[in-house]
This record gives structure tokens, C-alpha cells and sequence, in this order.
């Protein structure tokens, strides 16, 4: 069941992985995508308004045309009138003639008003598009310089992640350079008579050497030798050099399948505590009461030779240590190795 939690925290760890970077990717396309639609909008609205704006001063260029044409007839007709009034022509001729041209004249002049109004309303039509266009280019501007500033928090937040995976990273080099100083230091002062797990550094005592059988009394003639074992192995876990790693000092009882689970367990937990007791009796360092616990496994960890229970192996009593936060770091240190140190 740890080895399927380990996988599964592991696929979350590089699925989180991958969500990250999956998310930067899409800020940046949408980044880049804005600023292309925003230079194309703003120049299709900018080639539309001067072609609008082009249309308007070639339409004030005919109006202005035709008025100097007006200006002209008129002058003509100042120039006919005088010649008409040097020639003595009838007033009634004259004033018919006037009128027919001036009539002819307003109507020019109407028209040309028309037109001027007309080109005035598209230009007033263009320059509120300028307008709208300029406040939606802003709106633009907004929207990417919040997409910039989203990326750079993204940013910053990858960079703190790598930050403390290199700092948890060297932290459990260190724990995991004392625990092998541990177990160096406890074969060394132990020796070979005494079997240290090279892994682990656990201490394993058979239970026949220490109890009779479905007796959780302490033998009398193991009582010395497992004085010197434990006063040997508590040195090195108490030392001042280690203990402030050490989290728990744990007794374990084990037996065989033969009984029912909970008779054994309660045989398991009552050897543990007796050995724990004795403990106490002898090793009176005031820091043991923070570290040691004594706990009952009945036949839950069965040692098996080719796929078949070893009773005798099964019946024992195991001393273990464990650093601080020993789950986790051993959780990292596979996702460590995993991703190549």
C-alpha cells in the first residue's frame, strides 16, 4: 500500500508538473494573440478612416471648385450688366436677367451648402469611429499588460518552486548522510556478534532468547546481555551528535501465525513493554521518555524463507529508529532519484 501511494503522490507531483507549464504556454499564445488582432484591427480601422477622410477633401475640393465658378459667373454677370447699362438696355430686361441669374445662383449656393453639411456629418461620423477605435486599442493595452503581469507572477511562482526543491533536495542529503552515520556508528559498537539491518539500522532479538514460550516475562539470563545491547545502541542514538535528527526509538514485538491475531497481539504489546520497562530500569537519561515507544505487531510482519513462514525468525523483538519527517523524506528521495539528482 506505500509503494501504490508513492507512485500515486509521484504522478501528482509531475501531473502539477505539467499543469504549470501547460499554463504558461497558454498565457504566452494569448499574449502573442492579442497583440496580432490588435495590430490588425488597428490597421484596418486606420486604412478605412483615411480612405473616408480622402473621399470628404476630394468632395470639398469639387464644392470648392464650383463656388469659384459661381464667383466667375457672377463677375460675368456684373461685367454683362455693366455692359447692358453702357448700351442702354431696358430695366426690366436687365432686372430679368438678374433675377434669372441670381435665382440660378442661390439654387448653386443651396446645393453647395448641402454638400458642405454633408461632408461635415462624415467627418464628425469618422472622428467618433477615431474615438471608439482609440478606446478600444486602450481596452487592448489593459487586457495584455494584465497578461504580462499574470506571466511574470507564473514566472515567479516557478522560479520559488525550483528554489525550495533545491533547498529539500540538500536537506535530505544531509538527514540521509546521518542516517548512514547511525548505522556506521551502531555496527561499529556493536559489532558483528549483533545483526544490524545495513538499511534500516534496526536491531533484531529473537523472542526465544528473551521470553519463554507465551511468557511476556524477561528471561533472567538475557536480562545482562540485553543491558549491554540497549545501553550500546541508546548511546549512539542519544549521542549529541545525533539525537537532534532521532524522532522515535521504537520496540516492536512480533510472533508467529499460530494463535489468533489478537491474542498475539496482545503476547507482542505486553513483550515490548516489558522490554521497555526494563529499559527504564537501568538507562536513566531523562531525554529516553521523548523517543521510546513500545508497540505490539502480533503476526502482521511474518518473516517469510522461499514464500513460507519462518516461525522461529517471526518470534522476535525489533528495536528501530526513525529520523524526523522519515515518511516524507523518503517519499522525496524516490522522486529525487527519479528525476536524475
Amino acid at each position: 500500500m506505500k509503494i501504490n501511494s508513492s507512485n500515486d503522490e509521484r504522478a501528482n507531483f509531475w501531473i502539477s508538473y505539467a499543469d504549470l507549464m501547460a499554463g504558461l504556454l497558454f498565457v504566452f499564445i494569448l499574449v502573442v494573440g492579442g497583440v496580432v488582432v490588435k495590430y490588425v484591427l488597428t490597421q484596418t480601422e486606420l486604412s478605412r478612416a483615411k480612405s473616408e477622410l480622402n473621399a470628404q477633401m476630394e468632395r470639398l475640393g469639387r464644392a470648392n471648385s464650383e463656388l469659384n465658378q459661381k464667383e466667375q459667373a457672377i463677375k460675368e454677370f456684373m461685367r454683362q450688366l455693366n455692359a447692358a447699362q453702357d448700351k442702354n438696355l431696358k430695366l426690366d430686361a436687365l432686372n430679368e436677367l438678374f433675377s434669372e441669374r441670381l435665382s440660378k445662383l442661390n439654387t448653386r449656393v443651396n446645393d453647395l451648402n448641402k454638400t458642405l453639411e454633408s461632408a461635415s456629418r462624415d467627418l464628425s461620423d469618422m472622428n467618433e469611429t477615431n474615438s471608439a477605435l482609440s478606446l478600444a486599442i486602450v481596452d487592448k493595452d489593459e487586457k495584455i499588460l494584465a497578461l504580462e503581469q499574470a506571466l511574470a507572477q507564473k514566472n515567479s511562482d516557478y522560479e520559488l518552486l525550483l528554489s525550495d526543491l533545491r533547498a529539500t533536495k540538500e536537506s535530505l542529503k544531509n538527514l540521509s548522510s546521518t542516517r548512514l552515520k547511525v548505522i556506521a556508528g551502531l555496527k561499529a559498537k556493536m559489532g558483528d556478534d549483533i545483526g544490524i539491518n545495513p538499511s534500516s539500522g534496526a536491531l533484531t532479538l529473537p523472542s526465544g532468547v528473551l521470553f519463554d514460550v507465551n511468557s511476556f516475562t524477561l528471561k533472567n539470563e538475557a536480562k545482562a546481555k540485553l543491558r549491554k545491547i540497549m545501553n550500546d545502541y541508546l548511546a549512539i542514538l542519544l549521542s549529541p551528535e545525533i539525537k537532534p535528527y532521532v524522532d522515535k526509538i521504537m520496540i516492536e514485538g512480533h510472533t508467529d501465525s499460530d494463535g489468533t491475531y489478537l491474542y498475539n497481539l496482545n503476547l507482542s504489546q505486553k513483550r515490548a513493554f516489558a522490554v521497555m520497562d526494563f529499559i527504564y530500569s537501568f538507562y536513566k537519561n531523562p531525554e529516553l521518555q521523548k523517543h521510546l515507544v513500545a508497540i505490539g505487531r502480533s503476526f502482521s510482519d511474518l518473516i517469510l524463507v522461499d514464500g513460507k513462514e519462518d516461525a522461529t525468525a517471526s518470534r522476535r523483538i525489533e528495536i528501530k529508529f526513525s529520523l524526523k519527517d522519515q515518511n516524507a523524506i523518503r517519499e522525496i528521495e524516490r522522486i529525487l532519484e527519479q528525476s536524475g539528482k
